[in-house]
C-alpha cells in the first residue's frame, strides 16, 4: 500500500512538474542569489516578487492545458467533474510547494551570503515577513496566469494576457514605491527644515503681540515658569530643527500684508527716510529701524528683539544680582519696526520736518517699548509728560 501511494505521488508529481518548468526553476533558484547581490532581507523580497510572480504565472498556466498538449483531453473530461477539480487542485498544490521551497532556497542562499540587519530588526521576523510576501505574491499571480490559459482555452493567449497582467501590476507596484520613496524623502527634507515654535513668557507685557498671532490665526505656547528656559534649550539641543522663538522675537511673513516690488522699494526709501527722522528724535545712532506693511492696521510700531539677544541679556541678567553693570546690554539686538499702514507712520513720512514730528517719534518707540518690556523710571516720566503735551495739543 506505501509503494501504490508513494507510486501514485510520483506520478503526480511528474505530471505536476514536467522537466522543462522543474529544472528551468531549480538552475533559477540556485543560481540567482550567486548573479545578484541584496543587502537586506526588505530588498531581497522586492526583487523576488517580481521574478516569482512571473514565474508563478508560466508555471500554474498549464496545470489543466496540460492534458491538451499530451493528447489525454478527452479521456480526462470522462472523468467526473469532482475528480477533475481536485486533480487539478492537487496539481496546482504541487507546483506551489515547489515555487514555496524554491523561494526559500532562493533566501538561505542570500542568508548565506550575509544580509544586513538594522538595529532594531529580528532576523527572523525579517525573513518572515519578506518570505510570505513573496509566497502571497506567488500565488496571486499563479492564479491570474492558470485562470487567463483556461478562459482563453488557448496557452499563447492565456499565457500572454498574464504576463500583461503582471507588467501592468508590476509598473504600478514600481511606481507606488517609488513615489512612495519620493514622499519618504521630502518628509525627510521637510523634517531636516527649521521649526519654529513661539513662546510667551509675560502674557499681559506680550498681549500687542498675541492679538496680533491671534488674529493671523497663529499659535503660541505658554511657558511663565523660570525652569521653561532651560526645558526648550534642552529640546533645541536634542531635537535638530527646532528652534524656539519668543513671540516678540520676529515678525512672521504672516503678520505681514502682500506687497508688490514696487512698494518694497518704496518702503525701503521710506524705511531710509524715517531711520534718519526716528535716530534724529531719539538722540540715537545705533537704532535699527524697519518699515513693514503690517496687516493689523491698529499697531502703530513694535520692537522685536532677536532670540540670541534676549537670551544673552537673561543669562547676564543673572549676574547682575552680584553687582555686574547691565550697560550696553539694554538695546542690542533691538528692532524697531514701523508699520506703513498705519497714520501716524505715514504722517511722519509727509511731515518729516513738521514740528511735532520729534514728538511723534518718541512716542512711537516708547508705545512700542511699553508693549515689549517695562519702561524705566526716567523713560516712563518722559512718556507720560508727552502723552500729556499731547493731548493738550488735541484740546487746542
Amino acid at each position: 500500500m506505501e509503494r501504490a501511494l508513494l507510486r501514485k505521488i510520483k506520478i503526480y508529481i511528474e505530471v505536476s512538474l514536467p522537466w522543462y518548468i522543474s529544472i528551468p526553476v531549480i538552475l533559477f533558484s540556485i543560481l540567482f542569489p550567486i548573479l545578484f547581490g541584496c543587502d537586506t532581507y526588505e530588498s531581497v523580497g522586492a526583487i523576488l516578487d517580481g521574478c516569482f510572480s512571473f514565474l508563478a504565472v508560466l508555471t500554474f498556466s498549464n496545470a489543466y492545458y496540460i492534458e491538451l498538449q499530451q493528447n489525454t483531453a478527452e479521456i480526462y473530461n470522462l472523468l467526473p467533474i469532482r475528480r477533475k477539480t481536485a486533480d487539478i487542485l492537487k496539481r496546482l498544490l504541487v507546483r506551489f510547494l515547489f515555487l514555496t521551497c524554491m523561494t526559500g532556497v532562493c533566501f538561505a542562499g542570500y542568508t548565506i551570503k550575509g544580509l544586513h540587519v538594522y538595529v532594531g530588526q529580528e532576523a527572523g521576523t525579517m525573513f518572515i515577513q519578506a518570505f510570505f510576501s513573496v509566497v502571497a505574491v506567488m500565488f496571486l499571480f499563479g492564479s491570474i496566469g492558470f485562470l487567463f490559459v483556461n478562459l482563453s482555452g488557448n496557452m499563447g493567449v492565456g499565457i500572454g494576457t498574464g504576463i500583461v497582467v503582471w507588467m501592468i501590476l508590476t509598473s504600478i507596484s514600481i511606481v507606488t514605491e517609488e513615489s512612495g520613496e519620493e514622499y519618504a524623502e521630502e518628509e525627510a527634507e521637510e523634517e531636516k527644515k527649521e521649526k519654529i515654535v513661539y513662546y510667551v513668557t509675560d502674557e499681559q507685557q506680550q498681549s500687542q503681540y498675541i492679538n496680533m498671532f491671534k488674529a493671523a490665526g497663529m499659535d503660541a505656547v505658554i511657558l511663565t515658569h523660570n525652569i521653561d528656559q532651560p526645558f526648550i534649550s534642552q529640546l533645541e539641543s536634542k531635537n535638530e530643527g527646532v528652534k524656539f522663538l519668543r513671540i516678540d522675537a520676529d515678525l512672521t511673513d504672516t503678520l505681514k500684508d502682500r506687497t508688490s516690488k514696487e512698494a518694497e522699494k518704496e518702503m525701503e526709501e521710506q524705511t531710509q527716510a524715517i531711520a534718519a527722522i526716528m535716530k534724529k528724535a531719539l538722540k540715537n545712532d545705533k537704532i535699527t529701524v524697519k518699515v513693514e506693511k503690517l496687516k493689523n492696521k491698529k499697531v502703530s510700531s513694535v520692537i522685536t528683539l532677536s532670540e540670541e539677544s534676549r537670551r544673552m541679556q537673561d543669562m547676564m541678567k543673572m549676574y547682575s544680582m552680584n553687582g555686574m553693570d547691565m550697560g550696553g546690554f539694554g538695546a542690542e539686538g533691538e528692532t524697531l519696526v514701523l508699520n506703513a499702514s498705519h497714520p501716524l507712520v505715514q504722517y511722519v513720512v509727509d511731515h518729516q520736518d513738521g514740528e511735532n514730528v520729534e514728538m511723534i517719534c518718541e512716542q512711537l518707540y516708547d508705545l512700542a517699548r511699553i508693549q515689549h518690556a517695562p519702561l524705566a523710571p526716567e523713560a516712563m516720566t518722559a512718556f507720560i509728560a508727552r502723552s500729556n503735551d499731547i493731548m493738550m495739543i488735541l484740546a487746542k
